[in-house]
C-alpha cells in the first residue's frame, strides 16, 4: 500500500545502477499506477518494453493499456480522451498478441472499444445539436430579415411621396 515510496525506491535503484533494467521500470510503473501517477506509470512502462522477457512484455502492454485508459478517463477534451483510449486498445491488442489466452486483456479491450463507441455517439449527438442550433439561428435570422421594414418596398416611401405628404400636411395647417 506504500506505492509512492515503492515508486521512489525503484527510481532510486534505476538511478544508482544507471542501467535500463526493464524489471525495475515495470515495477516503478506498476507502483506509479497504484499511486495514481499515470504519467509516470506510462513513462516507466514504456521504458520496460525493451525487455527480452516475453511474459514481462505482455504484462507491460497490459498495464500500459490500463494506464492509457485511466489517462483518457482523466482527460477533459474528447479528442484527448479518444486518443488515450485508442492507445489503450492498441496496448491490449499487443498484450493479446503475446498471450492470446489473457482473458483480462480481452475483457479490457472490449470494454475500451465500447467506451470509444459511446464517446463517438456522444460526439455525434453534440455535433447534431450544434447543427440544429446553427439551423435555428439561420431560420431566426431569415425571419428577421423577412420582417424588416422596407424589404418589400411597401414600408418605404419614395422621396416624391414624402414631399407630397409634407405638402398635404402644410395645406391642412393653412386651412
Amino acid at each position: 500500500g506504500k506505492y509512492e515510496a515503492s515508486q521512489l525506491e525503484y527510481e532510486r535503484s534505476l538511478n544508482r545502477k544507471k542501467a535500463e533494467d526493464p524489471r525495475l521500470h515495470f515495477n516503478a510503473g506498476a507502483a506509479a499506477f497504484q499511486g495514481r501517477d499515470y504519467d509516470a506509470a506510462a513513462q516507466h512502462l514504456n521504458s520496460a518494453l525493451i525487455a527480452q522477457d516475453v511474459p514481462l512484455q505482455q504484462r507491460t502492454y497490459y498495464n500500459l493499456g490500463n494506464t492509457h485508459y485511466r489517462l483518457g478517463e482523466d482527460a477533459k477534451e474528447p479528442d484527448k480522451k479518444k486518443s488515450r483510449w485508442e492507445q489503450a486498445a492498441k496496448s491490449y491488442e499487443s498484450a493479446l498478441k503475446l498471450d492470446a489466452r489473457d482473458d483480462d486483456a480481452k475483457f479490457n479491450l472490449e470494454f475500451v472499444r465500447q467506451k470509444l463507441e459511446e464517446l463517438k455517439q456522444q460526439q455525434q449527438q453534440k455535433d447534431d445539436k450544434k447543427d440544429d442550433k446553427k439551423d435555428d439561428k439561420k431560420d431566426q435570422q431569415d425571419q428577421k430579415d423577412q420582417s424588416k421594414p422596407g424589404d418589400d418596398g411597401k414600408d418605404q416611401k419614395s422621396d416624391e411621396q414624402k414631399k407630397k405628404d409634407e405638402q398635404q400636411k402644410d395645406q391642412q395647417r393653412q386651412d
